[in-house]
């Protein structure tokens, strides 16, 4: 399954059978590299409030809240075999600011892509320094039982693989988005799993 540019489709992260962060993504590109655009203001459903505490997430205490992406837009990278996604940011005039990997699992749907959030990621500066985030956050999803601790050697193995083949700068960093797409909506059927 390939989709042309322009084409979108849903993006979600999923959770114990649940869709937990939905929003709507245009296609960039879909070759070697599945290039997916979140627009400024795209509606999406996620918790409320956006930054839950490990143990309700463990919990399983969250509902998603009709919401929009806040901040400036995103240029998300995927590749088939990865199991990290490096997620492109820039100031609101323009300039590069920096590339969010973020460790997960991905799959495509008929509808658009899955993926499940692994806790950890990296923030990488334009001028070339690194660091871990929410390495906490992987910790306490340990005690408490979402990921294993073998799972989370696992997990960050990924990061440190990415970080010594290096993958920067990705060739998209002067990328911009067309200026005729418009605002896409969030399509219907997003919490179904």
């Amino acid at each position: 399954m390939t989709w042309e540019t322009g084409r979108v489709v849903r993006f979600r992260y999923v959770r114990d059978g649940r869709a937990f962060w939905t929003l709507p993504a245009t296609v960039v590109e879909d070759r070697d590299v599945l290039a997916l655009w979140i627009a400024p203001g795209s509606p999406m459903r996620r918790p409320d409030p956006p930054r839950m505490p490990i143990a309700d997430l463990a919990a399983g205490r969250w509902a998603p809240v009709a919401t929009q992406w806040q901040g400036d837009g995103v240029l998300m990278l995927r590749t088939p075999e990865a199991r990290h996604a490096i997620w492109l940011f820039w100031h609101p005039d323009g300039r590069f600011r920096g590339w969010y990997v973020n460790l997960e699992e991905w799959w495509r749907t008929e509808d658009g892509v899955d993926a499940f959030d692994h806790q950890l990621d990296i923030w990488v500066h334009p001028d070339g320094h690194w660091d871990w985030k929410d390495a906490d956050d992987l910790a306490e999803s340990v005690e408490l039982g979402m990921f294993t601790p073998e799972d989370a050697l696992t997990i960050r193995g990924e990061g440190e693989r990415v970080m010594l083949e290096w993958p920067f700068p990705t060739g998209w960093e002067d990328w911009r988005p067309e200026a005729s797409w418009p605002l896409p909506q969030l399509p219907d059927g997003w919490d179904v799993v």
